[in-house]
């Protein structure tokens, strides 16, 4: 997913537009490079999840076109969708972070 994002936005301009600071005072933006959401990419190239519980906080038509994405993506088996049992990020990151780190 990174070197696809890497790879599709590299030696161009990004415009952030954010729209809100989470809980961690991180700034929450919607990405474009040439005018695309670079979020709808990701998830047409099965490159990304769509993440619902803040599906809410997207407009109907970013909404449905993120899920058409996804949708689309999985049913074609690109990207993270050609594996037979792909890893919720959320899922990976909980299990991760449990785990104590081993140190060198």
């Amino acid at each position: 997913s990174r070197r696809e994002l890497q790879d599709s936005s590299q030696g161009r301009v990004a415009q952030a537009r954010c729209h809100k600071t989470d809980r961690y005072e991180r700034k929450v933006c919607r990405v474009s490079i040439d005018g695309h959401d670079i979020s709808l990419l990701q998830l047409s190239s099965g490159m990304a999840w769509m993440f619902r519980r803040y599906a809410r906080e997207l407009s109907p038509a970013t909404r449905q076109s993120y899920d058409a994405a996804e949708t689309e993506a999985r049913q074609n088996r690109r990207g993270l969708w050609s594996d037979p049992n792909p890893q919720p990020p959320w899922d990976w990151r909980t299990e991760h972070a449990s785990k104590p780190q081993a140190r060198p």
